[in-house]
């Protein structure tokens, strides 16, 4: 008797279970579908214009409301974003990365700051103390898990705006992809001083029992 569930629009991609029906996962869901067909919203500030590459990118999030607390806790604070990346162009694409931006601002941004767990392939904001001046005490922390073991590099920047000692502006695309891949604008890697070893996860450990970076 819902609505979405009778017009299910598998026609433009919605999952399917196995039996036909649309794939509902956990208590409230939600698709995206989206390409880069359109050659006019191919600009980025401080870049010149690229070709579409003809990707289409679909976006199955969902997650559990609070009912589900009675069985789990964890995953009430989960949102789950599962994404399906298809080349529908005319041509090969020969090598990709695919990237995840966030901005998570931990209520006043000014004082957040920005950690990772190689091992767990994740990446976390924190406060850098137990107090926020818009959240009060206790203020939450926002971290970004990618799993099935995808992820080859973790990495911030700040916005020059924000007259960090080690903002650099990102205006080129070599920058971009140096930052996407992992590495410093410039190229160079960065060094876990408690390894001395090269990494792609700056700022790896664990902030709450002071270990690691």
């Amino acid at each position: 008797q819902n609505d979405d569930y009778r017009n299910w629009p598998s026609s433009l991609g919605a999952p399917l279970d196995v039996f036909g029906r649309p794939l509902i996962r956990g208590a409230q869901s939600i698709l995206a579908l989206f390409n880069d067909l359109d050659s006019a919203s191919h600009i980025f500030t401080g870049f010149s214009g690229t070709l579409p590459l003809g990707v289409e990118v679909k976006m199955y999030a969902h997650t559990w409301d609070d009912d589900y607390q009675f069985f789990d806790t964890v995953l009430t604070q989960v949102v789950y974003l599962d994404y399906t990346i298809t080349n529908v162009g005319d041509g090969p694409i020969d090598s990709c990365i695919v990237t995840l931006f966030a901005d998570p601002d931990i209520g006043f941004s000014g004082n957040d700051r920005v950690g990772s767990r190689a091992e767990l392939q994740s990446a976390y904001v924190y406060n850098e103390s137990n107090y926020d001046s818009d959240l009060g005490n206790a203020p939450p922390v926002v971290g970004v898990v990618v799993l099935k073991n995808l992820a080859g590099s973790m990495n911030y920047y700040y916005p020059c705006a924000r007259f960090y000692p080690e903002c650099v502006p990102i205006d080129t695309l070599p920058k971009l992809l140096n930052l996407i891949r992992g590495l410093r604008p410039n190229g160079q890697p960065y060094f876990n001083p408690i390894t001395t070893f090269p990494t792609t996860f700056p700022f790896d450990g664990n902030p709450y029992d002071s270990t690691g970076w």
